[in-house]
């Protein structure tokens, strides 16, 4: 009998945190690059679901949040290990921080940068989440 798909639907979200020309990223204990935040816990906001990310993987506050201009991107992941399928809602909202001063969540969290989009095309980004930050770094004629 052949496996049955699983389908999951997930929301995660973003801090477009922006320092000229370039992106507030992260990078995984695995050398994948990625925006600050994640998925939302279930019944959260968006808001607190944002404002804990940024705070569990930077140990920062996010000072100021644009809700007004959220960017919206999808993407379906297959999981090549299992019968999988996600369906993933990113969705980017442009903050400032309340302060530099990072401190990193070792050991799930090693390194941050400030990416510009010509490095963004290079770094070990998932395809689904680059082709939604270049396409906001496009629209913000910062490519």
């Amino acid at each position: 009998m052949p496996d049955t798909i699983q389908r999951e639907n997930i929301v995660t979200v973003k801090a477009l945190v922006r320092r000229g020309r370039a992106l507030l990223m992260i990078r995984d204990e695995r050398g994948r690059w990625d925006l600050p935040g994640g998925r939302m816990d279930i019944p959260e906001s968006i808001a607190d679901a944002l404002r804990r990310e940024v705070r569990e993987e930077l140990g920062v506050e996010i000072a100021s949040v644009d809700f007004d201009h959220p960017w919206v991107w999808y993407w379906e992941y297959r999981s090549a290990s299992r019968p999988l399928i996600q369906n993933i809602v990113g969705i980017g909202y442009p903050c400032a921080l309340a302060s530099d001063a990072f401190q990193l969540a070792p050991p799930e969290h090693v390194e941050h940068a400030w990416i510009a989009a010509e490095q963004l095309q290079t770094l070990n980004v998932h395809d689904g989440h680059r082709a939604g930050y270049l396409r906001w770094l496009e629209l913000q004629d910062l490519v």
